[in-house]
């Protein structure tokens, strides 16, 4: 298997993703989290989420989430969300996204999310389709 390794999503923080002091709303980590894991569906496996949907048939919805918050990100402070992922199971998705700030500053937040396939038709879970696994594959973390 090919060395793991991770995709970058630089975003900054927009005053909706903030409270009144100007800090990031704790669920917005989870909204960034989606967004960057949307980001990689679109550069890394090469299908935006509305060609899953409208073209595939398929949804990923999530079955988990969990997020650990390091350090406050403030009003136009700039992230790197690096995506990789943790578990590659028949059905599922673990992602680990860390977000730090940039330039070169510390670990904001650590998110662990789960989305499953499922198929539309029914919502049921489906097998990842293999085109999805090879694209995601390196970005598989070593143990």
């Amino acid at each position: 298997m090919p060395m793991s390794r991770t995709y970058r999503y630089e975003r900054t923080i927009m005053w909706g993703d903030t409270d009144p002091a100007g800090t990031m709303f704790s669920v917005s980590a989870f909204a960034l989290g989606i967004e960057a894991m949307e980001a990689f569906y679109r550069d890394v496996v090469g299908i935006t989420f509305r060609d899953l949907q409208d073209g595939r048939g398929l949804g990923a919805p999530m079955v988990h989430a969990s997020c650990d918050y390091v350090d406050y990100a403030w009003l136009s402070d700039r992230l790197c969300l690096d995506v990789a992922i943790e578990r590659l199971g028949r059905s599922s998705i673990a992602w680990k996204i860390d977000a730090s700030k940039l330039p070169a500053g510390g670990p904001s937040f650590h998110l662990k999310l789960v989305s499953a396939s499922i198929t539309l038709a029914t919502r049921r879970a489906t097998a990842l389709p293999d085109d999805f696994r090879e694209a995601m594959t390196p970005y598989l973390l070593d143990g």
